[in-house]
């Protein structure tokens, strides 16, 4: 699975730790709501319960000196690369 992969990936570099790893976009926002701030996220676009740009894009509302990684093995249909939320010079409006 590409999250576990990452997970190691990430894990065995010195200068990062990895904050947390979650199934579904439901259990990210729970860590998130519990007090987690990371410098990064990670997320797969096709997100189990959330898509990916809707979870980053309310998480970087909330926490907006956080980065965001978008990616994923699977082909999404819902935007493409010229999509303007994805595209936005300004990012997407909180």
């Amino acid at each position: 699975m590409l999250r576990h992969l990452l997970v190691d990936l990430v894990g065995s570099m010195p200068a990062m730790r990895v904050a947390g790893s979650f199934a579904s976009a439901e259990e990210a926002a729970r860590a998130f709501d519990d007090g987690l701030a990371p410098g990064a996220l990670v997320a797969d676009i096709l997100l189990p319960g959330q898509n990916g740009f809707q979870f980053s894009v309310d998480r970087k509302c909330r926490h907006p000196g956080m980065g965001v990684v978008l990616l994923s093995d699977q082909a999404y249909r819902g935007c493409s690369p010229t999509c303007p939320s994805a595209t936005a010079p300004a990012g997407p409006t909180c």
